[in-house]
């Protein structure tokens, strides 16, 4: 063992406290790492135009479609046609007139052209506003991922259950409430589910998750085999039997209210 100032010069001896007491203070005021920087970065512009809930078209003609949401449509699936307005105010009030600055996590146009990315509003020309969470928060919209566009899913489930805890924009409405698995009336549109998983089976080229005792008849998640590898060995599909889970996607009927879904950021393993 060496003891400090016999074997080691001094100012070693010095520079190894200040280096300690560096690296206990330093975590006390370092910033967090800002949402935006996980991103690649893309290009920034004046919003002249918002055509729906959550699409708008910038000054340079760009139309960008706000990924990772769903906005209500006036010619969407039924429901009430307020929240198509609603959503489509929100997004106006936030980004209408303003710069804003593109940024990309997954796929970056979609096949009409558009750009798929998420918004931040800029001041001062830096990020100041992350316009996805906050129509998240303002219950405009709710969170709809795609396999080729997973960033920030977690983030955006977030701000989505803050406005859901207070019953904000959509979530003050039956039409777009979360629907028990025993009882799912929706019918092709996109739907949030919740339920425990009965039963967690792989057949032919499928794994299904059962959420009822009859699969002829209940509510059931189907997964391509070919899409299994998205999913960790935490989230695998055959792991969810027993566990009560939140699933989101397009409702059909195939056997019963079925639910198609490509990636795991789709499925919200929720607490006992």
């Amino acid at each position: 063992m060496y003891v400090l100032g016999r074997r080691a010069p001094l100012c070693f001896g010095l520079i190894l406290v200040v280096l300690a007491m560096a690296l206990m203070i330093a975590p006390a005021h370092a910033k967090p790492r800002a949402v935006w920087q996980s991103l690649e970065p893309g290009p920034t512009g004046r919003v002249v135009r918002v055509v729906d809930g959550d699409t708008l078209e910038m000054a340079s003609g760009r139309h960008v479609r706000l990924v990772g949401l769903s906005a209500p449509e006036l010619n969407g699936a039924g429901g009430p046609e307020l929240g198509a307005f609603m959503a489509h105010k929100a997004l106006e009030d936030i980004v209408l007139g303003h710069e804003i600055q593109l940024f990309y996590g997954g796929a970056q146009t979609d096949r009409y052209g558009r750009a798929l990315a998420h918004i931040w509003r800029l001041k001062n020309g830096q990020p100041d506003l992350w316009v996805q969470a906050a129509l998240l928060r303002a219950g405009a919209v709710r969170v709809y991922s795609f396999d080729d566009n997973r960033a920030l899913v977690a983030e955006m489930r977030a701000a989505e259950a803050t406005a859901r805890q207070h019953n904000k924009g959509l979530w003050a409405h039956p039409f777009y409430a979360i629907q028990p698995a025993e009882a799912v009336t929706a019918r092709n549109r996109f739907t949030i589910v919740e339920g425990t998983v009965k039963a967690a089976k792989r057949a032919r080229k499928h794994v299904f998750l059962d959420f009822g005792e009859d699969w002829q008849t209940d509510f059931s998640v189907r997964i391509a085999t070919k899409d299994l590898k998205r999913f960790g060995k935490k989230q695998a599909p055959l792991r969810l039997e027993g566990k009560r889970v939140r699933v989101r996607g397009w409702v059909f009927y195939k056997n019963g209210p079925s639910m198609q879904i490509t990636h795991p950021e789709a499925i919200e393993i929720l607490a006992d």
